[in-house]
């Protein structure tokens, strides 16, 4: 059994909260995305639902090395069904909202916190030190702190481009049953998950540089395979991005990027 008052025993748990020592778990997310104009409050643009692949490898050294793909589209924010189009609340101008699988990201996950497998020296994200339970269940918080590059020019997008580098933050939390985040002979523990990310604005939002920001709120859970997926929903990914589902890591890294989609669209006139 784990005890959780000692630091490499934590470090497990939150391992075992997040996903697993070794193999993979799959991530499911509803939420919604807000966007925040300088002065102002947040407003809901759209819903979102995102489904992850995250496999992990053994521990070595105390370092726990994970790799993720995500699958995201729009939803309405009444009907939680996908959607095509967004009314920008900033603008007054209707967007195609464009989801996206994102490219293979990989992490270094240790006692010192998260970072980027590229630049495991660097350290990006946080852990609580501490764990929280109720007696029942036990919870932990990550925090993280991302660069990324914008992929577009400003040439290219003048609409959309707000910078070589974008920088954004999330926060989340897992939750499950302690004794079974504590008893490792139990390989795999289902879990719930929050989080909140502060991001610029999406590309395709066609915001450039003004000021203001995006916020996703979402929840989700973790499943151990694909299969326990509600059938909705992976009936909803396979028609948004086919074959993401069935393999995830052998999907294209550019096949469903943001902006080989837009560049589509701009080549037929759509944006």
């Amino acid at each position: 059994m784990l005890n959780l008052d000692l630091p490499g025993d934590r470090l497990r748990a939150l391992v075992r909260l997040r996903g697993r020592e070794d193999g993979e778990v799959w991530q499911w997310f509803e939420g919604t995305l807000f966007g925040r104009a300088e002065g102002e409050v947040l407003k809901p643009i759209c819903g979102f639902t995102s489904v992850l692949c995250v496999r992990y490898d053994p521990p070595q050294d105390g370092v726990y090395k994970f790799s993720q793909r995500e699958s995201n589209h729009y939803t309405d924010l009444v009907t939680k069904q996908p959607i095509g189009e967004v009314k920008n609340p900033y603008t007054g101008k209707t967007n195609i909202a464009i989801g996206y699988v994102s490219p293979k990201w990989s992490f270094h996950l240790s006692s010192a916190g998260v970072a980027m497998a590229a630049n495991p020296e660097t350290i990006v994200g946080r852990v609580s030190p501490s764990f929280e339970d109720d007696g029942v269940d036990v919870w932990a918080t990550e925090s993280r702190a991302n660069d990324f590059g914008s992929g577009i020019s400003e040439e290219e997008f003048p609409e959309a481009y707000a910078g070589k580098v974008r920088k954004s933050a999330d926060v989340a939390s897992y939750r499950a049953s302690k004794n079974a985040i504590c008893d490792t002979s139990i390989p795999f523990v289902r879990a719930s998950m929050d989080f909140i990310a502060d991001t610029p604005w999406t590309l395709w939002m066609m915001m450039g540089k003004s000021s203001g920001h995006m916020v996703w709120i979402g929840q989700g859970t973790k499943f151990e395979k694909v299969g326990e997926l509600p059938s909705s929903i992976a009936a909803r990914i396979e028609h948004v991005h086919p074959g993401f589902l069935a393999d995830p890591w052998g999907l294209k890294a550019t096949a469903y990027s943001t902006v080989k989609q837009m560049r589509n669209l701009r080549a037929a006139g759509k944006i």
